[in-house]
Parts: structure tokens; sequence; C-alpha cells
């Protein structure tokens, strides 16, 4: 009943205010461009010996996918689609079939078909200052509510004036059902989520709304009588968010959330210490409410910027918006950027601590960890250039329990000259980068120290040379990788590439050659040689064919010996795609209506 409310409600909106002037006038034509196409990738291996478990297939045996983004233009109404599928469910080479999905002999229903990751269905009709949303969406309201999902469902986004208004309802995961006879797919709820943001903003001036978001795991969408491992959640979070850009320099961004998690809905009984925030959420005895803010200040001038920035997130704090979000974290750091000698020179640095664990519920100490990072780019002239940059990162964990605690260190510097000149006839690009990077780590099992210390050293030197009067190019470079650790590892790479481009023919030849030698102590090389080729071509105006085919051989040294005797393998891919560009086509429509 709500749903066909809020439908209602959209499509009043959408007539009253967008597409008022619309009805009185109707447009005299139609636009339509975008592009459309077709893809297909193709995935091979022989493994020498037969039947050996050495290595394991990486991709599907097939992957037909098509995609079709036309635009369609009628006066100030504008219509994107974005229609990218593939007509089946891929066969993964010797991975049993996910309980609860469907497989390539199984037919798909309309719903998993349609919220399938692997597709995307959406069109989003845009009048004036009016949007709709429909179907696959990767919407981002803020950093403390939601961003990193893809939703299928519907929703708008209006912003009359300095009102904004944004909503969208819809499937962020499917369901998936348990299986014994496959622990290791624990399945999955399906996951509905509602999201709207409510505010005021003055473009590049101001921002100042609120956000909601609503996450729901539908029991009954799995098999109950299943034991099923996993627990139906449901999820609330509340957020105020404000930027403001002064005309002075100065920035701020800060906010301010709030979130209910429950962890298990199936629970009963109230918490006493978390009153219901209805009609949003119900909670009980597994409803967890903690808060988060977050602020970021900053002065900015024409060849500098310096800020200062911080989060906060309570031990409570989940949002189904970003599933993967750490929390029960406290960090800040200092960020600058300098623009020096005549903004030839450019300068960006930040430092920082994070601490994780600050509430200490889950036992033990806080941990820290350190982050820097700098950069330093330089135009000497208009030949030469060099890019230096360093980073670093830090972990502690103190612990008083008898396994211990850890400490880590890794530390990472590059630098990389760059030097391009032009001759009569031929246009010289040679780099050259060099990378150095350390790790270090110290466990205390039992309170004695174990120290692991692994360095890593790599060497890249690159030419292309570009024929000014020719249809020839390419390029060639030699790496050298070191890495001493407690296997020391070496890679000796000699690489090509070609291309040859028939404008008269309108096709582009391409291919790349690459040799690896390895060195893996204590055992002996392995070899490995991979070659590309493939082509560009257009077939008539904006009609493209695109090719591809790999070929990688490798070659073991001896670490499988006993059991195998100098395995090797030989993996393919084929890749291939024909794509379509619109031309803009104009339709007229008075003598059609």
């Amino acid at each position: 009943m709500y749903t066909k409310k809020l439908i209602g409600l959209i499509f009043v909106i959408l007539y009253l205010f967008p597409f008022n002037g619309f009805t009185q006038k109707i447009p005299d034509k139609l636009t339509i461009s975008g592009t459309a196409g077709v893809s297909y990738e193709n995935y091979g291996l022989m493994l020498n010996p037969l039947g050996g478990s050495f290595y394991s297939p990486r991709r599907p045996w097939n992957i037909l996918r098509f995609n079709i983004k036309p635009i369609v233009d009628i006066g100030k109404l504008k219509i994107p689609f974005n229609l990218s599928f593939i007509p089946k469910q891929p066969e993964y080479p010797k991975l049993p079939p996910v309980p609860g999905l469907p497989v390539p002999d199984q037919q798909q229903s309309l719903g998993q078909y349609f919220t399938n990751p692997r597709n995307s269905f959406s069109v989003n009709p845009k009048y004036k200052w009016a949007e709709l949303q429909l179907g696959s969406q990767y919407l981002k309201y803020s950093d403390l509510s939601t961003g990193d999902i893809c939703v299928f469902g519907y929703g708008f986004n209006i912003h009359p004036g300095k009102y904004r208004l944004r909503f969208f309802k819809g499937t962020s995961q499917q369901a998936v059902n348990f299986n014994l006879a496959q622990p290791a797919y624990q399945g999955a709820y399906q996951r509905k989520i509602i999201m709207a943001q409510i505010g005021l903003e003055k473009e590049n001036v101001y921002f100042t709304g609120f956000n909601i978001l609503k996450g729901n795991d539908l029991i009954q969408s799995v098999n109950t009588s299943l034991p099923n491992n996993i627990l139906p959640q449901e999820n609330v979070i509340v957020s105020f968010l404000t930027r403001i850009n002064a005309k002075n320099g100065w920035q701020m961004e800060t906010e301010l959330g709030q979130s209910f998690f429950t962890r298990d809905k199936q629970l009963t009984g109230n918490n006493i210490f978390i009153k219901d925030f209805e009609p949003f959420i119900k909670t009980n005895i597994s409803t967890h409410k903690d808060n988060a803010v977050q602020l970021a200040v900053s002065k900015k001038k024409s060849n500098w910027e310096i800020g200062v920035s911080g989060k906060w997130l309570g031990a409570g704090y989940l949002t189904m918006g970003y599933p993967f979000l750490q929390n029960d974290r406290l960090e800040y750091s200092v960020n600058t950027k300098f623009n020096l000698w005549k903004s030839k020179m450019n300068f960006l640095a930040n430092i920082g601590q994070r601490f994780g664990n600050w509430s200490k519920i889950a036992g033990g100490e806080r941990n820290k960890q350190l982050l820097a990072n700098a950069n330093l780019n330089t135009q000497f002239n208009e030949h030469f250039n060099v890019n230096i940059g360093f980073n670093n990162f830090g972990f502690y964990a103190p612990s008083n329990l008898p396994a211990g605690g850890i400490k880590n260190v890794g530390s990472d510097f590059n630098i990389n000259p760059t030097y391009t000149f032009q001759g009569k006839k031929i246009m010289h690009m040679a780099s050259a980068s060099y990378n150095w990077s350390k790790y270090d780590e110290m466990v205390f099992p039992n309170g004695v120290p174990v120290i692991t210390a692994n360095n890593t050293q790599t060497y890249l030197v690159l030419y292309a040379p570009t024929w000014i009067e020719s249809p020839v190019s390419g390029d060639l470079s030699f790496m050298y990788f070191k890495n001493k650790g407690q296997q020391n590892l070496q890679i000796r790479s000699l690489s090509n590439g070609f291309h040859y481009n028939l404008k008269k023919k309108k096709l582009i030849l391409n291919s790349q050659v690459l040799y690896n030698a390895t060195y893996l102590q204590p055992y002996t090389k392995s070899r490995n040689l991979l070659v590309t080729i493939g082509f560009d071509k257009i077939i008539a105006a904006g009609l493209t064919w695109k090719f591809s085919f790999t070929s990688n051989f490798y070659k073991f040294g001896n670490e499988f010996f006993p059991q195998y005797l100098d395995p090797s393998y030989i993996e393919s891919l084929l890749r291939t795609s024909i794509q379509y560009k619109f031309k803009k086509k104009t339709i007229r429509l008075k003598n059609k209506l």
C-alpha cells in the first residue's frame, strides 16, 4: 500500500513541477544519441600434466555481454538509458554452483535477473531540476550514511532553486539459501534499502541537510527450515551534513551520524537502554545505538592549502550503506598542498594517526596506525619531469593476552624521472623509475618477539619512440624486481609493444610480447612468455570492432617436485567487441502527433 502511494506521489511531483511547462508546449523534435555494443570473452586453460592441481582456472569459460546506452532528448527532457547484461549466468570452471543462485542449467527468475550484480538496468529521465531514477543505481549521499552499494529500485532527485530532495528504495542483496553440503556458502537474506535526503544548497558555496537510511533483511526470503548460519539484520542511520566554501578560501565540512543496528531480528525482548526509534525501527535485545562524527577544515589560497581533518566512529556504528566500514576508531590528519617555483613544483603531504579498538569493548588495548605520505612533482622544463613519492604506514596493537601483540611498519619510496624530446622524424620518450619498499613486523607469541623483515626493490626503464610521419609506434621496457624476506625472489622482465596504424584502411594493429624469468630460492628458474595480438577496426562511421588474443605460457621450476616433473600451463584469453556510436538522429514530432 505504501509503495503504491509513493509511486503516485512521485508522478504527482513530476507532473506539478517539471512537466507542467512541458505539457503546455509540445516539442517539435526528438533527438537520439548514445552507444550500443556486444562483447565476448573466451577463456582457456591447458595443464601439463593433465589433471594437475598446481594451477587453478581464474575466469569463467565464456561471457557474452550486451550494452545499450541510448540518450533520448525531447525538448528539455533528457532520458539516458544504461542497459548492460549477460544473457545467462556464466559457467565457472571447477567451481560448485552457489546455493540459491541461478546456474547455467537453471532458469533465472525475472527478479533474480534484474537484481543480479552482473547486470545493470537503469533509466534516469531528467527535466530541468527533476530526475527520476529507475533500476540499478550507485548513489552516494554522504560518508557516514550510504555510498558504495548498488541498489535496484526506484527513486527521484529534485532540486528546485536552493531546495534538495532525494529518495530511493530498492534491493541491495539477493537471497541465497544455506546448503549443508557446501557450508562455505553461508547464504544471505534479501536486503531492502530505503534512503532519503533533504537539504538546502547553493552550488559551490554551501550545503546543509539531513540523510536517513533504513536497511532491512527479509526473514521469509530464504528457506527458514534450513539451519541458516546468518542472522537477519536491520539498520537505521540518521546524519546531519554541512559543507561551506567561503569566498576568503576557508572550507569546512562536517557530518554527525547516529546508528541503530539490530544484529538479529528474530530475537525478542526489549532493550531497556535503547528506546524504539519509531516509525523507522523497533529495537530488541540485540540492537546497538552509537554515534559518529567527522570534521574537516582547511584554508586555500592560489599557491597553497593547509587543513586538518578528523573522524570518530563508535563501536556500535554500523551502516548497510557502507557494509565494510571500519568502526570503533578515531583518526586525525594534517593535510597540505603547495605550488612552488611558478607552479612548476607541486608538493602534497599528509600526516596523521589512527586508533583502532578505541572503546576496548572487544578486549585488549587500543591499536595505533601512523599514516603519512608525501609527493613532489617538478617540471624542470618542457622536456624533463621528476616525480618523487613517499608513504609510511605503521600499526601497533598491544595485548595482555597470551598470544601477545603485534607491531609493523611499512615504508615505500619511489622516484620517476621522464624525459621527452623531438627530432625531425621521431618523438622520443624515455622514463625510468625506482621503487623501494620495506616492511617489518614483530609479533609476541607468549611474550617472545618474532621478527619478520621484507624488503622490495623495483627498477624499470622504458623507451617509447613515435615516428611523426609514419604509422609505426612502439615501446620497449625492462624491469628488475627483487624481494628479500623469508623467501628471496627475483623477477626479470622484458617487454615490447608494437602499433601500426593503417589510416586508409581505418585499422590499427597492436601486439605485446612479455618475457619473465622468475627466481625463487631455493627452486630452479620459472619462465613465462605472454603474447598479445589484436586490432581496432573502424567498420563504418561510428561502428568499431575490437579484437585481442592473449596466450600465456608458464613453465614452473622444481617447486612441485617430486609430485610433478616440470609442470606447465598454457592460458588463453580471447576478447572481441563491436561498439556502435549513434549519430545524433533527429525525428520531427509535429507530423507524428
